[in-house]
This record gives C-alpha cells, sequence and structure tokens, in this order.
C-alpha cells in the first residue's frame, strides 16, 4: 500500500498501520481512532473488500458537516445489485429502541470518540469483537448525539464476492441473517445509554429535516411490524 501512494503522489495523504497478526476490525479501528486520526476530523469507515459507489461519495457527504451535522451515513448497495438497508433514524428516540439502519457508508467526527471505552468494541468476555464492530461502534457514536443524518443515494458498494465472507462458505441466509440480527441485539442492548444534550439552537434549525426522519422511520416501525405479523400468520 505505501508503494502504491507513492507511485500515484499521495504518500503523505496515507498512513499505512502493519500488523504482524490479525486483529480484527473492532482493535484496528481502537488503534487508529485513538492513535492516528486527529481529534478534528472526519472519520469514514470502509472495509477493505468494498468500495464507494461514487467518485464523488464523500464530496456528497462533506455538505453535512459544514451545516453542523456530528454522524453522517448513506444508502448502499450489495455487489449483486441488492438493495441496501440503511435509513433514517428518529432523532427523538434513542438509537438503541430502533432497527439498525445506520451501517454504510458510516461517518462521523473523531471528538464523538473522545471517552468512549474499550468495553464497547469487546465482547461480554474482555476479548475485542471478531464481527459486529460496525454495530458496536456506530450504536456508541450515535446515541451521543441528536446531529445525525441519513443520505439517501448510494455511496457503498458492499462486496456479497468476497470468497471469505461466511455466506461464500455455505452458511445459508437464513443462518447469517438470524446470526447478525442476534449480534445487533445483543450489541445495542448490552451498553448504558449516554445521550448528549440537545443543542437548541441546531434542532430549531433542522426541525423540519428531523420531523420528516420521524416520519420516515415511523413508517419503517409500520413495515417491519406488518411483515412480521404476516410471517406469524404463515408459520
Amino acid at each position: 500500500l505505501n508503494a502504491l501512494a507513492r507511485t500515484h503522489g499521495l504518500a503523505n495523504r496515507f498512513t499505512v498501520v502493519p500488523q504482524p497478526q490479525r486483529q480484527y476490525k473492532a482493535r484496528n479501528a481502537h488503534l487508529a481512532l485513538t492513535q492516528h486520526i486527529r481529534h478534528d476530523e472526519i472519520v469514514a469507515m470502509l472495509d477493505g473488500d468494498d468500495w464507494l459507489a461514487t467518485p464523488d461519495a464523500l464530496a456528497i457527504l462533506a455538505p453535512s458537516y459544514v451545516h453542523g451535522f456530528d454522524v453522517v451515513w448513506s444508502q448502499w448497495r450489495g455487489s449483486d445489485n441488492t438493495p441496501g438497508r440503511s435509513y433514517h433514524l428518529h432523532p427523538f428516540i434513542s438509537p438503541r429502541a430502533q432497527p439498525f439502519v445506520s451501517s454504510h457508508l458510516f461517518t462521523f467526527r473523531r471528538r464523538l470518540f473522545d471517552g468512549v471505552e474499550e468495553a464497547h468494541l469487546k465482547d461480554d468476555k474482555g476479548k475485542w469483537l471478531e464481527a459486529g464492530c460496525d454495530v458496536a461502534l456506530a450504536i456508541t457514536l450515535l446515541e451521543k448525539t441528536i446531529k445525525r443524518r441519513f443520505i439517501d443515494k448510494v455511496l457503498y458498494i458492499y462486496n456479497r464476492d468476497n470468497p471469505q465472507s461466511e455466506d461464500k462458505q455455505g452458511v445459508a441466509v437464513s443462518q447469517l441473517v438470524s446470526r447478525k440480527q442476534a449480534l445487533t441485539s445483543q450489541l445495542i442492548s448490552q451498553r448504558p445509554s449516554v445521550q448528549r444534550g440537545v443543542d437548541q439552537q441546531f434542532l430549531a434549525g433542522h426541525m423540519y429535516e428531523f420531523m420528516h426522519a420521524a416520519a420516515m422511520n415511523d413508517r419503517l416501525q409500520q413495515r417491519i411490524a406488518a411483515a412480521k405479523t404476516q410471517q406469524a400468520k404463515q408459520s
């Protein structure tokens, strides 16, 4: 990677942190956020086997930070063209009490990570999470601010063709979904809420957008409830 950056004249814009052993995403994310990213920077999370859907993806997100938002995420699409499931969060309800719809492309202000303990990225046995880091990190940061925004544009491609992924190793899709849902529920419920105080001036300036997000999230909740009812009837 260092050689590639030098070849394209970008050596001064990249920091490659080699790991002699596999550490998994949670440990690597904590290392990057605490030792290699400045307090005033914006962080975008991109898995190594995924890619941005458009060259101007970051430019599309940038105005939201100019307008004062702390966490911004976008819609995504699978590499097999399956639709993503990111969506609006209800601004006045804890993210822990809502479906996890804030995955890709997930970005945030680095300063939000101040005060986040290692335990938030570890399991109940004190081991760094080997899966579910996206959920653990997003929920922890989202609950610290009401200044969060969803951009309903596909800016991220999730790689479903990686032979190392679980769904390419003979794991049934239903098993994979159930496993991820169980992990998400566990991660959401195990940490205490630490909601920050609301910036009243910011809230007033973005009230229309917040109300729109609340309405869209209510519709999502209704669709989920209807789907569960239908599934229960069929079973």
